[in-house]
């Protein structure tokens, strides 16, 4: 804390990240010790820092695939979740004790490969929209990984990590806006009635464009789904960039093309419904104008 005031008072505009969890598993027979580490980080450093430093990886679903992808998604949703609410009891309990707290997710990935890797850093940044108002910094660990390097000339080349990868990145810096999702679920391992279709949205101010960041979970059957808008009105075709490659098949040199996100179009429906299928075990991002 000394150490804070001091920096701060040196150049006020420094920010300041306080060290929460990076270990989850029972220690000392204590399985919610981590929780009362960020408890305790929080109720020490609020007024003072202005992150909560925190890593998470995928690594408590099984080699499965529908418990990897799912436990794990849901694992990170709960995470997150836990430590916002650490966070708000702190400022309804203590509401002069200074700014609440923002997360940074400094470490993160999938340890995933193939398509379970793509669509895990989906989801990733699925997570991070949907608690934009919570975490406001992340840090890729994989990042001299999102080129692929094939084994035998050592040669890299752009896999279907690199596109969704770029996706997000380009098109996402608007406002999250909340998603209602009804869809079949599934059962993982941990964590039970899990939607196949993990889904985002946000509205980039800039252009009036919503984009629509959709993960097909299920990896044999294509879904169809209705998109509907309750606070504007759909403007104009919908854009639409696929990424769809078999789960169990590795990614190869060569083969570059084929794992460009496809593009094509669809048309809204006169009542203003806008029906996309997405393909199994696939990435797809929508953009449409909007009216209000």
């Amino acid at each position: 804390v000394e150490v804070a005031k001091a920096v701060k008072k040196v150049d006020p505009s420094i920010k300041l990240v306080a060290n929460g969890s990076s270990f989850y598993e029972s220690y000392n027979n204590a399985p919610g010790a981590w929780i009362e580490w960020n408890r305790e980080v929080i109720s020490k450093l609020t007024g003072y820092a202005d992150y909560l430093s925190v890593h998470r990886y995928w690594e408590v679903g099984g080699e499965e695939y529908y418990s990897f992808m799912g436990d794990n998604s849901q694992d990170l949703e709960e995470k997150i979740t836990i430590i916002q609410g650490l966070v708000k009891a702190q400022h309804a309990a203590f509401p002069k004790s200074g700014t609440p707290l923002s997360l940074s997710i400094d470490e993160w990935g999938t340890h995933g490969r193939g398509m379970r890797g793509v669509l895990g850093i989906g989801m990733y940044f699925n997570s991070f929209i949907r608690h934009a108002d919570f975490v406001k910094m992340s840090n890729y660990t994989m990042m001299t990984s999102l080129l692929a390097t094939d084994r035998e000339s050592g040669r890299t080349f752009k896999a279907p990590t690199f596109h969704i990868f770029k996706l997000f990145s380009n098109y996402c810096t608007g406002k999250s806006v909340d998603t209602y999702v009804k869809c079949d679920t599934f059962d993982g391992n941990v964590y039970k009635d899990i939607p196949y279709l993990d889904v985002t949205t946000v509205y980039s101010e800039n252009d009036g464009t919503v984009y629509i960041n959709v993960v097909n979970i299920n990896k044999d059957e294509a879904i169809t789904a209705d998109i509907r808008s309750i606070s504007g009105k759909y403007d104009g075709n919908a854009g639409i960039r696929t990424i769809c490659h078999p789960e169990d098949i590795a990614f190869e040199i060569g083969k570059e093309a084929a794992y460009v996100p496809k593009t094509s179009t669809a048309k809204p429906a006169k009542d203003g419904t806008l029906a996309i299928t997405f393909p199994a075990c696939s990435f797809t991002q929508i953009a449409i104008s909007v009216k209000n």
